[in-house]
């Protein structure tokens, strides 16, 4: 009985890739106010969602969080 193998020798010629990625970033300070930008784009249409919400709501009474008031519901919109 034979056995015939196939041996692949192009993964060893090649070179070994260093176990380190350096990734080198010069305009760190563009990054960082794009990332601040993003979170504040967020927080404010978080903010403007929960607003259009509370304004067409029909409770008298609204607590978020620390936050209470009371209101007149307008029924005419």
């Amino acid at each position: 009985m034979f056995s015939i193998m196939a041996v692949n020798y192009t993964n060893s010629l090649q070179p070994t890739p260093s176990p380190y990625i350096k990734i080198y970033q010069s305009d760190k300070l563009s990054s960082l106010g794009v990332f601040i930008s993003s979170i504040l784009l967020s927080a404010g249409g978080l903010f403007a969602i929960i607003f259009a919400w509370i304004n067409k709501s029909r409770c008298s009474k609204i607590r978020c969080g620390s936050l209470e008031c009371e209101r007149e519901v307008v029924t005419n919109v």
